[in-house]
């Protein structure tokens, strides 16, 4: 395992963790013997399961997810009921707008996620809210809920969320990314309905062949994808797929999927660039040619699986330079959290009236 190095930078970006932390120690460290002087000592009265209700530090983690296409769209509501409403800031244009709004808003729900399962906090997600909140779906944290220390790995992990470098960058070409990284990139990315497959050096031509005679029927396709030799030296091309029948479920579950694939990767020292293949783009980008119709089949067929289609392609490699990532639309995306309640209309003076 990639050791981490813990400098001033790293330890800065760690602050929100730290906020959430001492409810979670004092329920989760046992003193040294009875009245034990120095012992963390849980707090007296029932356990009252978690509700707390301490869920900025992990709206705020969200906020530091990677843009899928769309995370300027995304807002919280963090409640003093242990949950994080999430909602779209705007109603979707079209499929490929819900789409990329989905897959940023799962991105978002894995950084919370993580940093939940650092800080020793159980994780839920409820899909049909009630309806008056406004909310596409409740993200719900529980403090002292996992009775277990978290791993030294899960905890590197929490640190990527706000520590890993901006991916958009050029990769070393003399880098190496071992297969023990590169498998776990891939796993991160399956999920029931969704696949991945690393793209190895021998088809590497194929593949990318492929991909961008496509592209040459779509700017929008090309804007995404970037200059080929972006993806030749230093770099391992993982391709991720949907199925048939995909629901908001699926997109957003796609979302987190690539999102736990950066934060693992930054276990290694690695970066995860990813581009989003939006199926609109993709079916406007095949149509009008036979040569970039077969282009379409080919990128499909490198997917396991029957009835797959392209969702994400990454870049996977060390970064030549690596530059510090800045937060999304932090404040924006925290707005629910921030508004203050309508004030009460003021009592009438007595005599008025």
């Amino acid at each position: 395992m990639h050791e981490p190095t813990l400098n001033r930078r790293n330890l800065l970006a760690m602050l929100p963790a730290a906020i959430a932390a001492p409810a979670a120690l004092a329920q989760g460290v046992p003193a040294t013997g009875p009245g034990a002087a120095g012992a963390v000592r849980a707090r007296s009265g029932p356990n009252r399961g978690g509700n707390d209700g301490i869920t900025m530090p992990f709206a705020i983690a969200a906020c530091w997810a990677d843009d899928l296409g769309a995370l300027d769209a995304v807002r919280m509501r963090a409640r003093l009921d242990c949950t994080i409403g999430f909602r779209s800031a705007r109603t979707p244009a079209n499929d490929d707008d819900s789409c990329s709004i989905l897959l940023s808003m799962g991105a978002a729900i894995e950084c919370a996620a993580m940093l939940a399962s650092a800080s020793m906090a159980g994780t839920g997600i409820l899909y049909a809210p009630p309806k008056d909140s406004g909310d596409l779906l409740l993200f719900t944290v529980r403090l002292g809920e996992v009775r277990r220390a978290p791993t030294p790995m899960a905890t590197q992990s929490a640190l990527g969320i706000f520590a890993r470098p901006d991916p958009r960058g050029a990769f070393d070409p003399a880098g190496t990314v071992s297969a023990e990284c590169m498998e776990k990139v891939r796993v991160s990315m399956i999920e029931q309905n969704l696949t991945a497959v690393v793209i190895e050096p021998a088809s590497r031509a194929k593949f990318l062949d492929a991909l961008y005679a496509l592209a040459q029927g779509s700017t929008a396709l090309a804007a995404a994808l970037g200059p080929r030799e972006a993806w030749e030296a230093g770099c391992t091309p993982v391709l991720m797929g949907r199925g048939p029948a995909s629901s908001m479920q699926n997109a957003i579950t796609a979302g987190r999927g690539v999102q736990r694939a950066a934060l693992y990767a930054h276990q290694y020292g690695v970066s995860v660039d990813a581009r989003v293949l939006l199926p609109g783009v993709l079916e406007a980008a095949a149509a009008g040619s036979k040569e970039r119709a077969a282009a379409s089949a080919t990128v499909a067929k490198f997917l396991p699986g029957e009835g797959f289609e392209p969702l994400v392609v990454a870049r996977v490699g060390k970064l030549l330079a690596p530059k510090p990532r800045v937060a999304g639309p932090a404040l924006a995306m925290l707005e629910p959290s921030l508004e203050a309640p309508a004030a009460a209309p003021a009592p009438a003076a007595a005599g008025e009236g």
